[in-house]
């Protein structure tokens, strides 16, 4: 599929938080990195420290982030119902790789991503309340599809038959 165009923000949206990552990738990655090291911040400040956040929320932001730039709009603060469902149910189970802890706090790190983007003032699309009841209705049928190989792409589907049979992918 082509990747979506590029949209004008819309007034809701942060426009510090718009990126056409084809046009502009290293803008995209220090978008990417501001993100990521104020989410850190604020999982310090906000989320217990046994909390599945502390483990994984990095590398889940990390891939929201990528699939939002990278495959999608590019309205990195814009996060719709529709959107946590191609995130959830298409992009994480055809490219993301990750070990079954990683797999079950997904829901949970999604969550604290968007609570995040909200205390900053850059969540726009759907209201957080919305988005929390769209992930408690999707989260089971990620977890299913994410386990299904015959979701998965090429990639992923090599690298995990290479992790089964202990060959080293580098």
């Amino acid at each position: 599929m082509p990747r979506p165009e590029l949209m004008a923000p819309s007034e809701q949206d942060d426009p510090e938080l718009v990126v056409d990552a084809a046009e502009d990738e290293k803008e995209f990655q220090r978008l990417m990195d501001v993100l990521l090291d104020e989410r850190e911040q604020y999982a310090r400040a906000n989320i217990p420290p046994e909390s599945a956040v502390w483990q994984h929320g990095d590398f889940i932001a990390t891939t929201m982030l990528q699939w939002k730039g990278g495959y999608d709009d590019g309205r990195l603060g814009r996060w719709t119902s529709a959107d946590l469902a191609e995130y959830l149910l298409d992009y994480f189970p055809r490219k993301v790789s990750v070990d079954a802890e990683t797999l079950d706090a997904v829901p949970e790190c999604v969550n604290a991503f968007l609570a995040f983007m909200q205390a900053r003032g850059s969540l726009s699309g759907e209201p957080l309340e919305v988005l929390e009841q769209a992930l408690d209705v999707l989260a089971e049928e990620f977890k299913t599809q994410a386990q299904d190989s015959s979701r998965w792409g090429l990639a992923k589907s090599m690298f995990t038959r290479m992790q089964t049979e202990n060959v080293d992918p580098s």
